[in-house]
């Protein structure tokens, strides 16, 4: 049988163009082994193969360039470099023996790079709501879409493999009184992998007032202001004394209040007047105002 296999080493050799000087009675240390195929992360990691058995007369090589492999005493080492591409890849390594041309072949994968490509990060949504389509690109096998808020609704999903995949949120109208923020979170469904994208929802405050002037007489008395707003608001005057004062207010529906001012009668004998202002505030700051005029006058 050793014979016979020499025979063929020769042939092989001399088809090839190789060289081999097989001695009679050589046993190769990879007679009778094998190596099963080799998977790797995406990360730049090695593996190392013990082959029990001295291996001074075999070399190693690989068919890809970031598959780098070697043979050092009884062991086969192969790395593996970062995969930046978005595909899974493949590479096929052979361990040779130099003496007699004995081969063991196996392969090497290693897994894609995760990826999700944001076509934006962030989208604006007017105070209406609406359809939002969110675009991006992904290669992962399973996807969660996570939403942060109950006025965002998944409504559709399309994809294509690593390329293109789209997906529509429903935004509810924002009737919240002030503008608000929300996100999407795309993930990996078998690990921590995640991209974020926000939602920026409008609002476009506005406090309407009527009367715009009261004028009221040295008797003072309580006057009706009707409000149509549709975000919340205080009632401030600038009255020294607080001869003017908001006494109660009174939901009409539709985004309308009566609110109910009460003028103190004049104490002195010049005429008086303020501002009653209604606000609306914002982290702090008023972002809305609206003003109504009061006079009292001593006639």
């Amino acid at each position: 049988m050793k014979q016979l296999k020499a025979l063929l080493s020769l042939v092989v050799a001399a088809l090839t163009g190789a060289t081999f000087v097989a001695c009679n009675g050589y046993d190769s240390p990879l007679e009778g082994k094998n190596i099963d195929n080799l998977t790797f992360e995406a990360e730049q990691s090695s593996q190392v193969i013990e082959m029990g058995k001295e291996l001074s007369n075999c070399y190693s090589e690989s068919t890809e360039a970031w598959c780098i492999t070697s043979v050092s005493g009884t062991v086969v080492r192969v790395a593996v470099l970062d995969n930046q591409t978005y595909e899974e890849r493949t590479a096929t390594v052979n361990v040779i023996d130099n003496e007699d041309g004995s081969r063991i072949s196996f392969s090497v994968t290693q897994k894609q790079n995760d990826a999700i490509i944001l076509e934006k990060t962030v989208y604006e949504v007017e105070q209406e709501g609406g359809i939002v389509e969110l675009k991006l690109k992904k290669n992962l096998k399973d996807m969660e879409i996570q939403l942060s808020a109950d006025w965002m609704k998944e409504a559709t999903r399309a994809t294509r493999a690593l390329e293109d995949y789209s997906m529509e949120v429903y935004v509810s109208p924002n009737d919240s009184g002030d503008p608000r923020e929300g996100s999407i979170i795309v993930k990996d469904a078998n690990g921590s992998y995640s991209k974020e994208i926000t939602i920026k929802q409008a609002f476009h405050p506005y406090i309407i007032v009527t009367p715009k002037d009261i004028l009221a007489g040295k008797d003072g008395g309580e006057f009706e202001v009707t409000v149509d707003a549709n975000t919340s608001y205080s009632v401030e005057t600038t009255a020294t004394g607080s001869w003017v004062t908001a006494e109660s207010k009174t939901d009409l529906g539709n985004n309308k209040s009566r609110v109910t001012l009460k003028v103190a009668p004049l104490t002195g004998t010049e005429d008086r007047e303020c501002k009653v202002f209604f606000n609306h505030y914002l982290d702090g700051r008023v972002t809305v105002v609206n003003t109504v005029n009061v006079y009292q006058s001593n006639k």
